[in-house]
């Protein structure tokens, strides 16, 4: 005879309709009829009342509704509704009473209305002998049965009006609750049987109903008056055990743990249980076993246990946490520095269970159960650490694309001076960002990748503890313009983060640039980021946005949709304002040969062009009068993309290059046919250069062969060879008697394979000089040379030759050979030595032609060389006249390699591998 709560009132009342349903099929008569039908109307509105009341044998008494007034129901000696009564609000009436049996002493709860919350006030009795009131509400009364009492009915007496219960209150030692005095083990595990003793346990046969960790279960091993057994199974979850019969309920004083499978009941040599809020102690005796605590949790919980008092010379605490049914959901290590564990926001309801297992020794340690605090945007929120090492969480909520500031004041840590560590995690349980912090300190939080509920962990550094102040500040986003207006934002307050939003159509490339930098406080750079709709970062930058700098981002091959943008300044003591563009790049045109087109870009502006070629083609793009202004004497970046390069992005180019004043980009062997890109850009500030497409037209250049005359013709012109090589190669191309007509400057000069890959380059060829270039282990293929002039008004022209090295003698010892290199030659000779060997090698007899006086080189490689390069020989010396160089210990026994060369003039020498 208990009031339930209304989930429970609505299951019972759709019982009790199916009862009254079937009793009603018995009633003949109309009086009897019309009975039922108004106990069925008064059971449809059952579900809705405000509370209810059962009698002993679980049937309905009394039904009060929310505005007081009440239904009484009676009942004949077999079962039989034969009244239902209307009671007034406030009037005096009892409804039941429970137990129905006792002996003096025993305590009785009266149920009904009209009785006056002050004990003082209800004068009760048993069968005429006055009763003490222990409690008093408008509707219970708690009494105990008086001394010689007897079975008789009980009335209570409220001012003048005394009402009287239509049932005795019998005197006697039946009827009596429940009591459970003892339940064993503590710590049990599936298939073990689990004894609960006490009294009046089972007064009626059939009656009794036992259960466990909130289930009922569903078959005891045996049971009496005094005793229970029942063998615990797979399906059962730790928690209280309650015992009850018609005549009360009775739950044990502690929890009992079933243990997860693995764990033994023997190794538990502690356990606890504790309430949200509370704490409890563990004493594991040993290392290697077991502490258990259990609690209480709801669905949907944040739970937090922090650790206390840990004593334990163990290495590690390895803990573990089950859901109720013993599901794992977490496992780690906890120690006095890492006291703390948060758990994943609980999924079910019901009692949960921790371990704690210290690896080796005992350990001594306290519990506490708490949950998480909300960060209200808007509402300052206090944490305070009172265990060294301890972090507290604080919950926030927030949709996908919010931008929120996050100020975090440090009002203390003891010790004084130390660090506050902060981590955020995503509702996916990811990690957003995290970091630590010495000094009050603003956090922006950009564009949250996910919608739901973000946790906010707080700690002290080092085993301390602090107290601090958290606010979550909404960062306010301002729309920017994509059509190349250019705006002004400032007014930002110390460490706040400027939050601007646009909108993109699908495929959009646009250009966002920022000017005029400002950052106080700071000499850093502000950092820049862009999100999409889904909060996922697209571009971003954090060293090129300087005080007074003009900063560009490119936004290129856009998805439609929302944008932010955010632009933090570099710490929490700066501030930051800026002028700001959104445009999208410019439509070139289709570039013609030898047509040049101008390209003049305003701030931020970026231009794309384009050009036809075929799979094959030889074409070199001429950039001149590149320039930049605001500041002046910055390159312009040209990049090129090849036909099926989609989309075209900042990275899949073909080939780049910064160009300041003249330039040229040549497409050696163009990979494939079609339309190739030419995107033209600076780093945001203004800019200009003019772009001409030309042919190049490739003139042959034999491998052995006669030197001869190369002239590119009309003044901008380069000179285009081309060869073909065997594989495995060592060649040396040789430019001699350069001319460069109309300029001081030396022309570049870059070789290429098949693949347009640049194999060897120089820019300092200068006039009348002999210039060499190694070409040496090349890959079997077609090669181009090309040679530029410095710039369009100036004409190059030269002699070349190409010839493959030269293979000399294997040197013996005392035994000097003679070294006679013509124009561009090199020869390659040879000795045998062993590991430990010291080597002495004279070069003497060196002269040199054309000029004359100049150095002839020596390059040593080792055997195990593998490849030889022009970079990784072992040893290298030169002399004008004469040197004698010792190589002492030699590393490795076998054949050195010994390369000797000019810079391509005609030389000779005489080399000697001296004992």
């Amino acid at each position: 005879m208990e009031s339930l709560d209304n989930d429970k009132r609505t299951v019972f009342a759709d019982i009790r309709r199916k009862v009254l349903g079937r009793r009603c099929g018995f009633f003949h008569t109309l009086a009897r009829g019309l009975v039922c039908a108004g106990v069925l109307w008064a059971e449809v509105a059952l579900a809705q009342s405000s509370s209810y009341v059962y009698d002993a044998n679980g049937r309905v008494v009394a039904v009060t509704q929310s505005n007081g007034a009440s239904a009484q129901y009676s009942y004949d000696t077999i079962g039989n509704l034969v009244q239902v009564s209307s009671v007034s609000s406030g009037q005096l009436v009892i409804f039941a009473f429970t137990p129905t049996h006792g002996v003096t002493g025993a305590q009785v709860l009266i149920k009904g209305q009209g009785f006056s919350a002050s004990t003082s006030s209800n004068t009760v009795t048993f069968n005429g002998t006055p009763a003490t009131v222990l409690s008093a509400s408008s509707t219970q009364l708690a009494v105990a049965v008086p001394s010689g009492a007897t079975t008789g009915p009980i009335s209570v007496t409220v001012g003048n009006v005394t009402i009287t219960s239509a049932t005795p209150f019998i005197v006697d030692d039946t009827g009596l609750p429940p009591m459970i005095s003892a339940v064993s083990p503590s710590v049990i595990a599936v298939g073990g049987s689990l004894a609960v003793t006490g009294t009046h346990l089972d007064p009626i046969d059939g009656r009794t109903v036992m259960s466990f960790g909130n289930r009922n279960v569903s078959a005891v091993s045996s049971i009496n008056d005094s005793q229970i057994l029942y063998t615990v199974t797979a399906s059962d979850t730790s928690g209280f055990v309650t015992v009850e019969t018609p005549y009360g309920q009775a739950e044990s004083v502690s929890p009992i743990i079933v243990l997860p499978a693995g764990l033994n009941a023997a190794n538990v040599t502690s356990t606890a249980y504790v309430a949200n809020g509370g704490n409890a102690s563990l004493n594991i005796s040993a290392g290697g076993q077991t502490g258990a605590l259990l609690f209480k949790g709801n669905a949907g919980d944040w739970t937090s246990l922090q650790l206390s008092a840990i004593n334990t010379s163990a290495s590690n605490i390895n803990y573990a946490i089950y859901a109720p049914g013993n599901q794992l959901i977490l496992r780690g290590t906890v120690s006095s520095n890492t006291p703390s564990i948060h758990l994943p926001q609980l999924s079910v309801g019901g009692t949960y269970l921790a371990t704690f297992s210290p690896d080796s020794a005992g350990a001594q340690l306290a519990v506490g159960i708490e949950g998480a605090g909300t960060l209200t945007v808007g509402t300052p929120a206090t944490i305070a650490t009172t265990i060294p090492g301890e972090s507290k969480r604080l919950l926030f909520q927030a949709t996908s694309g919010q931008a929120f500031t996050l100020l975090m004041s440090i009002s203390s840590t003891t010790p004084v001076g130390r660090a506050v560590n902060y981590a955020i995690y995503s509702p996916g349980q990811q990690s957003y960002t995290n970091g630590s912090l010495s000094s009050n300190s603003t956090i922006n939080l950009s564009a949250l990748p996910n919608t739901g509920t973000y946790q906010l962990i707080i700690a002290s550094d080092g085993g301390a503890t602090s107290a601090e102040q958290v606010d979550l500040e909404p960062a306010m986003p301002v729309v920017l313009p994509s059509n190349g207006q250019l705006g002004s934002y400032s007014g930002y307050a110390t460490g706040q983060i400027a939050n601007l939003t646009f909108t993109a159509n699908q495929g959009d490339n646009l250009e966002l640039t920022l000017s005029s930098m400002s950052i106080s406080g700071s000499n850093s750079s502000a950092i820049m980021n862009v999100y999409d709709a889904n909060g996922t970062n697209i571009s971003s930058s954090s060293n090129n946005c300087y005080q007074g700098w003009t900063c560009r981002l490119p936004l290129w091959n856009l998805a439609a949709g929302k944008y932010t943008v955010t632009v933090s300044p570099p710490s929490s003591s700066s501030a930051i304002s800026f002028n700001a563009m959104l445009e999208p790049d410019l439509q070139g045109p289709t570039l013609s040969a030898d047509t040049p087109a101008t390209v003049n870009l305003s701030m931020g502006q970026v231009e794309r062009l384009t050009f036809n070629a075929n799979s094959g083609d030889n074409v070199s793009l001429i950039v001149s009068d590149a320039s930049t202004s605001n500041p002046s004497g910055l390159p312009v970046h040209v990049s090129i993309y090849r036909p099926d390069a989609s989309p075209i992005t900042i990275a899949n180019y073909y080939t780049t290059a910064n160009v300041m004043g003249l330039g040229s980009i040549n497409l050696v062997n163009l990979p494939v046919s079609g339309r190739y890109t030419a995107v033209v850009n600076t780093s945001g500030i203004p800019g200009a250069a003019r772009l001409t497409f030309t042919p190049i037209v490739m003139q042959p250049i034999a491998v052995n062969g006669t030197n001869q005359a190369y002239t590119g013709g009309s003044a901008g012109k380069s000179v285009n060879l081309t060869f073909t090589a065997n594989q495995g190669d060592n060649l040396e191309l040789t430019l001699s008697k350069m001319s460069v007509v109309g300029s001081s400057m030396s022309p570049l000069v870059n070789v290429y394979d098949a693949n347009g890959t640049n194999v060897s380059s120089s820019n300092s060829c200068e006039q009348g000089w002999t210039c060499r270039f190694a070409l040496w282990n090349l890959a079997s293929g077609k090669y181009s040379v090309v040679v530029s002039p410095p710039d369009l008004s100036t004409a190059v022209g030269f002699n070349a030759i190409l010839e493959s090295d030269l293979q000399g003698p294997t040197l013996s010892t005392g035994i000097p050979v003679d070294v006679n290199l013509s124009l561009g030659q090199v020869e390659r000779l040879t000795f045998n030595a062993n590991a430990g060997d010291n080597v002495t090698l004279k070069l003497s007899n060196v002269s040199t032609t054309n000029p004359s006086g100049l150095g002839v080189y020596v390059n040593v490689y080792r055997p195990d060389v593998g490849t030889i390069t022009t970079t990784n020989s072992y040893f290298v010396f030169s002399t004008q006249s004469s040197s004698t160089q010792l190589l002492q210990n030699l590393p490795v026994s076998g054949t050195y390699t010994i390369v000797v060369y000019t810079s391509g003039i005609v030389g000779s020498a005489s080399l000697e591998l001296m004992p």
